[in-house]
This record gives C-alpha cells, structure tokens and sequence, in this order.
C-alpha cells in the first residue's frame, strides 16, 4: 500500500460516544474494583467531523517512458496523490439498566475526487501499463481520476467496566457492514486529439460480518481525559469490478469499426472475506450545561482505520506484438491478464462532540 504521508492536522468540532463515562468513575472513598458500572445518562448521540486522507495502492494511471538512450530506457509511474477531505461519523448510544450494559449505533461516510494531468516532451512516450513501447507513440498527455465512495455502519452490545478509580473500559460485539466503491479512469491523447484511449475501472466491495472491540477512558486531571479505540472485523461479501476500454482514431473509419471503437473486460461477482481494523486515540474535555440538563464532551484526536485486499481489478497485463488490424491504436488486444488486489485505507485528524443526557 502507498504508505500515508504526514499532513498537519486541521481542527474540527467532533463529538465522541464515551466521555459520558466519566460520571461514573468511582470518586476517592469509593471501592476501587473492578466490577460493572453504568453513567446516570440514559441516552449519548455525537458527532464526528473527520479530515482523513484515502490511501490504495493501484491508484496508478499512466507511465511515461524514456526511451533514449535505446540501451538503457527509463521509465516514470504515475500515481494520483489523494488529498485530506472530510467526512463525518454520527451515531447513538443507550444504557440499558444498571449493569453497564449499552447499545451501540453509528454511521461513518466519506467521499473524495481525485485527478492529475502529464503532458511528456516530444521523444518520451505515455501509455498504461500493458502499452509502453512504440506502440504508445501516438500518446503525449494523459489525465487521470480516482473517485472514492465509503459507507461503514455498525451495530454494537457493549459492556462497560470500571478498572479503577481513573479507568473505565468498554468491551464490544455486534455487527459492521461496509461499502467500498473505487472508480478510476485515464484519459490518453496525441497533440492533434484525433486518437484518444480511454480507460475506466469502476470497482467495488459490500460486506457485512462480526466485529468486536474495546473503548476506554482515562482520567487525566481535572475534566480531562485520554481516551482511545480499537476495533477489528471480518467481512464476508462480493467484489465487483469491470473495466472499459473506449479508443477514438481516423483508421477506424477507413477499417469500417465503430468511431468510437469500444470495449469491455468484465469479472463475475467474486465472494470475498475482508479483515478490518480501526484505531482511535485522542484527548477529551467534559463539561455539564449551564443548568446540568446534559453532559458535554469534546474530543480531539487521530484515527486510522484498514481493509485488507478489500479492491481487485483484472486487467490487461500485456498485448500482442502483431495487431491483427494493422494498428494499436484502434483497440485494445489483449495477450495476458493479471489479477490485482489492492488494500484501502483511510487515516487523519477528527474533532467529536457528544452530549448525554
């Protein structure tokens, strides 16, 4: 996977779902053991803004080749450079009971378009993966596009512990359904714009299955808190992916093919289990209304959360030498395919604010 890049993080207004624990941590004289507990709050609902950074490792679009000297050609990948954007968790949370016993809902959705543009020098070629040779010399500039859509909702029993007078835990089980969508496509192109290739890859995967997790909160000083995160799961679902080839140039014309010449590599709905982790870790800062209707916290922090091989592409691997129709140009003709599979990943700052009443 493109490893995550360092951005200073931006400040939001976020809300959490566990600082209402803190009403229930055993003040000094109280029994320090460990045993279930329950705040006096019946209901929480926060709010999440997030700014995370979306990571993949096929986020390629295009290489460059240099091919003088003839000996010793180099060549340059080129990989869009997805950006911090924002999205935003909202979920609930009710006790059930004295017992510490609580139920869990939430709902976390995230969105971004990313493109790039290259233009090469007059001697150097840009082509896909499959076409980097002579045959890529019509190509001078090409654009390229990732657009990513995530949805992740889950459905949580947690049981909530008092370790100490300064720590209290949350043990998690339920249910986390996912949505990954990836759509990429490049764009290639000679000077004059007579011969065009485009290529698109609409990729996805819907999962549900078992999660568990633990939260905790510790007591810092004063009102102020260290809390954190981590969660893991395994999604049973189906991947989805197919390419489209679409290619423009004067010979299709003078061949009798549709201009443009279009085509399609696609792959059956392939069952798929997907591992998942979440990691959270921030600081928070509880205060009560002007009246104590309600409990507030606000919480500032950094998460990052994973899923493995969650995005796979067949793609064109190489094509032929000899083109039937005399031209690369006027199609794609694939001689390989290859299987590529590709993690997702989003991390970044988040500011939650919740209330509990």
């Amino acid at each position: 996977m493109k490893s995550l890049k360092f951005a200073v993080p931006i400040f939001l207004l976020t809300i959490t779902n566990i600082h209402a624990w803190s009403a229930r941590l055993p003040e000094n004289g109280e029994s320090s053991a460990v045993r279930a507990c329950s705040p006096c709050e019946t209901w929480e609902l926060y709010f999440s803004a997030l700014v995370v950074q979306p990571t993949a490792s096929n986020m390629h679009y295009a290489v460059e080749a240099i091919p003088l000297p003839l000996q010793s050609p180099n060549w340059n990948v080129f990989d869009v450079c997805p950006k911090y954007r924002f999205g935003f968790d909202i979920g609930g949370r009710g006790w059930i009971g004295d017992c510490g016993t609580n139920v869990v809902v939430h709902w976390e959705h995230f969105q971004s378009s990313i493109s790039a543009v290259q233009q090469v020098g007059t001697q150097n070629l840009v082509g896909p993966f499959f076409e980097i040779g002579p045959d890529a010399a019509p190509y001078g500039q090409v654009a390229g596009n990732v657009c990513i859509r995530f949805d992740e909702a889950s459905v949580d029993i947690g049981q909530l512990i008092c370790v100490s007078d300064y720590l209290a835990v949350n043990l998690l089980c339920g249910v986390d359904v996912a949505r990954i969508q990836e759509d990429r496509a490049s764009f290639f192109t000679n000077p004059a714009g007579t011969i065009t290739r485009t290529i698109t890859t609409p990729l996805q995967f819907i999962g549900a299955g078992p999660e568990v997790g633990v939260e905790f909160i510790y007591k810092l000083f004063c009102e102020l808190y260290l809390t954190g995160k981590t969660q893991a799961a395994l999604l049973a679902g189906r991947m989805k992916n197919n390419t489209h080839y679409v290619s423009t140039s004067p010979l299709l014309t003078a061949l009798g093919l549709p201009n443009p010449n279009g085509q399609n590599a696609g792959v059956q709905n392939r069952s798929a289990l997907v591992p998942a982790f979440e990691e959270k870790l921030g600081l928070s800062y509880n205060f009560s209304s002007w009246c104590g209707w309600f409990l507030c916290a606000l919480e500032v922090g950094y998460q990052a959360q994973i899923y493995l091989s969650a995005l796979q592409s067949i793609d064109v691997g190489s094509e032929v030498d000899m083109v039937p129709v005399g031209d690369a140009s006027v199609g794609i003709f694939a001689r390989t395919f290859q299987r590529n599979i590709s993690n997702f990943a989003l991390a970044g700052p988040y500011v939650t604010l919740s209330v509990a009443f």
